[in-house]
């Protein structure tokens, strides 16, 4: 290889600079940067990083002292860390020791550990039976899904709660259908979860789906037969169906019609990362420009915040990708980066999806209640008549992406009528959890 395509760390910037210490209060630890401060690490060494987490965080700070106190300041600080990380360092290689101690005691033969691991299981579950024994009542969460070996499994999550208001949620089962994937068959496998549990039907509250055609078909089969099985044991009992509320907002995105803008994007992201050479050009090219990133991710359906970050990683970098395409003599395949209206469309998906992930990452997490998640919904789809307003009259305060190019959009009335649709299917997706 010759030398002019060597990789040359210094060139790049991956060699801590001493100066960034009293600069930016950061020092060299365990190959990262630690921020002496706030005590948050940056992975890579590059200076913008560096300045754009003191700027961003710490702007502030030390920033009316002279370059020689805020050298002591650093000493002081670097001084500080260093004593706290040698007192941990020393009470983790006592703990250690004695793990490496106990582990060495263990015996690790192939019938010893499976005897283990069948004995574990069986603590769990008669744990678990225990707290379902003092239930007063429980609901269940079902997904069905298949493995990249094409075998379906459902997955039975239960949340009890006792007459002490305790509440407890565990995963129940995993159940693997080898054969068909019918709603009786499904049901079969339900019941013999419970069953295998000790649960009683008659405490069944509430079934939560995943809302894929086997759980939720035209003829409701499982559904159907879970609400005859609970009414057997309490004929005046009616069992609670809802649809997964995270699946609900993720399928909402849906009347946004903006598949134009995202075939476009995904294909850009494809494009550059097909090819393991085009990438790492790519790549290098990131860092030469100094860029905000240093990569492209791709888009995953089934990761329902992919999307929202893919769009806001390929906006920031659109000018580098724009020049990098037209490096490889590819600008002409990708007219749209060069089309006003469509840039137009992409920075108003930018937007709008920044705004569906907040809302994502709120209804996700252990111990959320049903009421609380309605609650950040309902919040949220009120907003959209007031952010149709004001897109309507060019107003984009809730849309900074959309603003930058205020004086080449042509049609805000689509982004108003887009919201005022989006608000329509918001309303008719969650009517489940307005009846509770």
């Amino acid at each position: 290889m010759s030398g002019s395509r060597k990789r040359k760390v210094d060139s790049e910037c991956r060699v801590f600079n001493k100066e960034w210490t009293a600069k930016y209060f950061f020092v060299e630890s365990r190959s990262m940067a630690v921020c002496l401060i706030c005590q948050e690490t940056v992975a890579v060494f590059k200076e913008y990083n560096l300045s754009h987490h003191y700027n961003t965080k710490h702007g502030n700070y030390a920033s009316k002292q002279t370059s020689q106190q805020r050298e002591a300041i650093a000493l002081r600080l670097a001084a500080k860390l260093h004593a706290q990380q040698s007192i941990f360092h020393k009470q983790n290689a006592i703990q250690e020791a004695k793990s490496k101690e106990k582990f060495e005691k263990i015996s690790l033969s192939c019938r010893t550990v499976t005897r283990r691991v069948e004995l574990i299981e069986e603590d769990i579950a008669t744990t678990l039976i225990t707290k379902a024994d003092s239930f007063d009542f429980y609901s269940i969460a079902l997904d069905e899904s298949t493995d990249i070996k094409d075998t379906a499994q459902l997955l039975i999550f239960i949340r009890g709660i006792n007459n002490n208001f305790e509440i407890m949620e565990e995963f129940l089962a995993m159940e693997l259908l080898k054969g068909t994937t019918r709603g009786e068959d499904l049901f079969d496998h339900v019941s013999a979860g419970l069953e295998k549990m000790r649960l009683p039907w008659s405490k069944l509250v509430n079934v939560t789906t995943d809302g894929s055609p086997n759980l939720t078909g035209k003829k409701f089969v499982l559904l159907k037969r879970i609400q005859d099985r609970v009414k057997e044991d309490d004929p005046d009992k009616d069992v609670i169906f809802l649809h997964c509320i995270i699946h609900q907002e993720s399928l909402c995105k849906s009347v946004l019609q903006l598949n134009h803008v995202a075939n476009t994007v995904v294909k850009i992201v494809n494009f550059i990362r097909a090819k393991g050479l085009q990438h790492r050009q790519f790549i290098k090219f990131l860092e030469d420009t100094d860029a905000d990133h240093e990569d492209l991710l791709y888009h995953s359906r089934v990761r329902w915040l992919s999307l929202g970050k893919v769009f806001e990683l390929v906006w920031e970098i659109r000018t580098e990708i724009g020049t990098f395409l037209e490096s490889q003599g590819k600008s002409d395949a990708f007219p749209e980066l060069s089309d006003k209206t469509w840039l137009s469309d992409f920075a108003y998906g930018v937007d709008i999806f920044s705004h569906m992930n907040d809302l994502n990452v709120k209804l996700q997490g252990k111990d959320q209640y049903v009421h609380d998640m309605h609650t950040n919904v309902t919040a949220f789809k009120s907003r959209f008549s007031l952010f149709s307003k004001q897109i309507s009259k060019k107003n984009f305060a809730h849309f900074p992406t959309l603003a930058t190019l205020k004086e080449d959009i042509q049609d805000v009335k689509k982004y108003s009528r887009s919201l005022d649709d989006l608000h329509g299917e918001f309303s008719c997706r969650f009517t489940d959890f307005a009846k509770i």
